[in-house]
């Protein structure tokens, strides 16, 4: 059986299940926003596509990647994330912005990603979260040219921002 691809391009603001029998594209900066539950079926994969991007909103570079905003939840089993190309191929280069669990427990910021101490407790939840290329390194080229970006930093595959133990059960 052919799996269907389904891009995700817009952040997620009502409950969302992610089916098993599908393929998802985390196509930019998406975020599971405060208040919203995304369950993820058994043995889901998820592609963060590599690559820079321009934002629509400020016009700066970005590289896509997965938020899960203070006061979320996330209740999955097993599920996959990896990177993709722009053909959503997986590939075995990690050039994407990751994933992000963003709790209410400690003021702390990344990444330009705050935590938010007013939101509901953040609630994650799977048995397994396998991870195959995500993240990147410093200073990527300008596609095109031989300049330097010098405010892409380095990404980190998952980071997990002022999470207590009650908000993290993986």
């Amino acid at each position: 059986m052919t799996k269907k691809i389904i891009e995700i391009n817009q952040n997620i603001y009502e409950n969302t299940t992610f089916y098993n029998q599908n393929i998802y594209i985390i196509n930019g900066e998406i975020r599971i926003k405060t208040g919203t539950k995304l369950t993820i079926d058994d043995n889901t994969e998820i592609f963060i596509k590599n690559g820079l991007f321009k934002d629509e909103f400020n016009a700066n570079f970005i590289r896509c990647k997965l938020i899960f905003e203070s006061g979320s939840i996330l209740k999955a089993d097993k599920v996959y994330f990896k990177a993709c190309d722009s053909k959503n191929c997986v590939v075995k280069v990690a050039e994407n912005g990751g994933i992000y669990f963003v709790g209410t427990s400690l003021l702390t910021e990344k990444d330009s990603i705050a935590t938010n101490q007013d939101s509901p407790f953040s609630c994650f939840n799977a048995n397994l979260i396998n991870t195959s290329y995500l993240g990147s390194g410093d200073l990527t080229p300008v596609v095109e040219t031989t300049e330097y970006l010098s405010n892409i930093d380095d990404y980190d595959a998952i980071s997990v921002l002022g999470v207590s133990e009650d908000e993290w059960k993986i």
